[in-house]
């Protein structure tokens, strides 16, 4: 396991420094047994000054014949991330302004 992270570090995507968030989110991730790395990918960003948080997770194929899945993890949640950014901060706005 590589152990667990609060957010407050650096995005572990863009690098990029994250806020801090009234809350701290963890994560982590196992390399398989038979693995020299992980292939999978995953992030947990706080968005919108900490107001909400944007989870992406993708699964890599792991295997001799899929063995650039790492790549494909890291770019589907760069996408999810940059896609969805955007709607976070809409659901704040709207949600604040509901309240």
């Amino acid at each position: 396991m590589t152990g667990p992270q609060t957010v407050t570090g650096p995005h572990p995507v863009s690098g990029a420094p994250s806020p801090a968030a009234p809350w701290a989110l963890l994560s982590g991730a196992v390399k398989g047994v038979a693995k020299k790395y992980s292939q999978d990918r995953g992030v947990a960003l706080p968005v919108a000054g900490g107001r909400a948080v944007l989870l992406a997770v993708a699964d890599g194929h792991g295997s001799a014949a899929h063995f650039r899945s790492d790549l494909g993890a890291r770019w589907a949640v760069e996408e999810f991330t940059a896609c969805a950014r955007p709607f976070a901060y809409e659901a704040v706005r709207v949600g604040g302004d509901a309240a």
